[in-house]
């Protein structure tokens, strides 16, 4: 009996052993430098995916463009959707600007690869954390009820008044969550994203 005892004590320890379980993570945790907005369940062993805003503003008004009007074709609107950003420092080249702004938030050598947030990711943002009902999570944000530049330019959307536009790209209010084009020129907020895995190194 103490035989099969031990020998099923093995059994159930080599079973947890071939199952990792996984850290989880929800809205409002401070992790990875910065605050979970947004975690998706990828299986039953805890494993996930999810983004991580900065805990403060990168900048508090900030140009979209470079100093010159062209289009970017910055035209996605994803989630994890660094490579939109990447595409406006791609064609915009060096200045400080929204994009750069956001590109080069180097708070710590283990966390890296941040970018501008597409717009769907600032929807995430304004009603995970800045209109969340939790006043603690709320607060966590640090957001100010002012416009915040998305790495989204005007031409995305189909209706005529959205066409291909040089000169716009779009932001969120977050005293509203309203969502529309404005001038590149025009200096709004800017506050960076990153994507993170929790069944991975911290840098993705």
């Amino acid at each position: 009996m103490k035989y099969l005892l031990i020998l099923g004590v093995l059994c159930l320890t080599q079973r947890s052993q071939g199952q990792q379980r996984f850290h989880k993570y929800i809205i409002g945790d401070s992790v990875f430098c910065g605050i979970v907005f947004f975690v998706e369940d990828i299986d039953s062993l805890g494993r996930q995916h999810g983004l991580i805003c900065a805990p403060g503003d990168q900048h508090a008004g900030i140009q979209w463009y470079n100093g010159n009007y062209v289009t970017t074709f910055a035209i996605q609107d994803h989630l994890y959707d660094k490579g939109n950003a990447d595409t406006i420092i791609i064609v915009q080249k060096s200045g400080s600007y929204a994009a750069t702004i956001c590109n080069d938030y180097n708070p710590d050598s283990m966390c890296t690869r941040w970018y501008l947030p597409s717009r769907t990711e600032l929807l995430l943002m304004y009603s995970n954390i800045a209109n969340n009902k939790n006043l603690a999570i709320k607060k966590r944000g640090k957001f100010k009820n002012e416009g915040y530049w998305s790495s989204l330019e005007a031409g995305a959307d189909s209706l005529p008044s959205f066409s291909p536009n040089e000169r716009k790209a779009f932001i969120v209010d977050f005293l509203n969550g309203r969502t529309f084009p404005v001038n590149k020129s025009n200096n709004y907020r800017a506050r960076a994203v990153r994507e993170f895995r929790n069944y991975t190194a911290l840098t993705p």
